[in-house]
C-alpha cells in the first residue's frame, strides 16, 4: 500500500464529500457576488490577523475579540456568505478529525519525545 495513494484518495474523497461539496457549492456561489465574496474576505482576513497575533503571544484586547464577533454577525446575516462559513467549519472539523487520526497513528510509530511530559505533564500511555 502507498501512501501517497491514499492521500490522494483522501484528497478525492474530501472533494465529494457532503462538506467538500457544500464548501465548493457556496464558493462557487459568493465567487459570483463581489460584495459577498469581499465580505466573507474581510473577516477572514481580520480573524487570520488576530490569530496570527494570539500566536505570536500578543494580547488581543476584548474591544477587537468583540468588534470580530460583530464582524461575523454582519456577515451572517447574508445567507451565501454564511452558508460559505458554516461550510467552511464543517470541512475543518472534519480536518481536525483527520488530523487527530494521523497524529495518533504518528504518536504510535514515534519514541516518545523525552521533553514531552515536561511540557504536557502526561506521559504517553497514562493519558
Amino acid at each position: 500500500m502507498n501512501p501517497y495513494d491514499k492521500a490522494h484518495e483522501l484528497a478525492k474523497a474530501l472533494r465529494s464529500s457532503e462538506a467538500g461539496a457544500a464548501l465548493l457549492a457556496a464558493k462557487e456561489k459568493i465567487e459570483q457576488d463581489p460584495a459577498t465574496f469581499n465580505m466573507v474576505q474581510d473577516y477572514r482576513k481580520r480573524q487570520w490577523e488576530l490569530g496570527q497575533r494570539q500566536i505570536a503571544g500578543e494580547v488581543v484586547s476584548d474591544i477587537e475579540k468583540q468588534d470580530l464577533a460583530q464582524l461575523l454577525e454582519t456577515v451572517m446575516l447574508n445567507g451565501d456568505a454564511k452558508a460559505y462559513i458554516e461550510a467552511e467549519r464543517q470541512l475543518e472539523g472534519l480536518l481536525w478529525d483527520i488530523q487527530g487520526i494521523l497524529t495518533k497513528t504518528t504518536e504510535d510509530l514515534l519514541l516518545e519525545h523525552p521533553l514531552a511530559s515536561k511540557f504536557t505533564g502526561v506521559k504517553r500511555g497514562s493519558e
